[in-house]
């Protein structure tokens, strides 16, 4: 038994638990808008997983030298593969690229390309560098 697995003694999935706290998280603060509310709901999304045993990192594209700021949650994926992005404000981009993401409030992200593309929806940047979803995950230092 992994240590991960006595943390999770209910042995639920990671994505069970990102959809809960997403429920919870809209429950308790539904009269917040999705404008300009990302660096709130980001860090409420990451205290309810914290309090879950999620490993999660917020992301502040200031933190990836964009200009523009914004803030999302990555949660590594059980497949140790893939990574779950929360982002409970992406419909204020008008972008249904992430159609899950747009209804649900979460995507997986399965590739660094697909990674890029959400960065270059945010950033509203296409002459971005490419980044790697678990170099940003593992390396980025300041977060809020």
């Amino acid at each position: 038994m992994e240590y991960k697995d006595i943390l999770n003694i209910r042995n639920l999935k990671t994505e069970t638990l990102i959809k809960q706290a997403i429920f919870e998280v809209k429950e308790n603060y539904k009269n917040l808008t999705i404008d300009r509310t990302c660096i709130i709901y980001s860090n409420l999304i990451k205290e309810n997983l914290q309090s879950k045993h999620i490993p999660v990192r917020i992301i502040s594209t200031k933190d990836l030298n964009y200009s523009f700021e914004h803030q999302f949650c990555l949660v590594p994926n059980d497949d140790n593969i893939s990574f779950f992005l929360i982002d409970l404000t992406y419909g204020q981009f008008k972008n249904n690229k992430f159609s899950k993401l747009l209804s649900d409030g979460y995507s997986i992200i399965y590739d660094d390309r697909q990674f890029n593309d959400y960065l270059t929806i945010v950033t509203q940047n296409e002459n971005h560098e490419i980044l790697y979803i678990s170099d940003v995950f593992y390396s980025v230092k300041k977060t809020l």
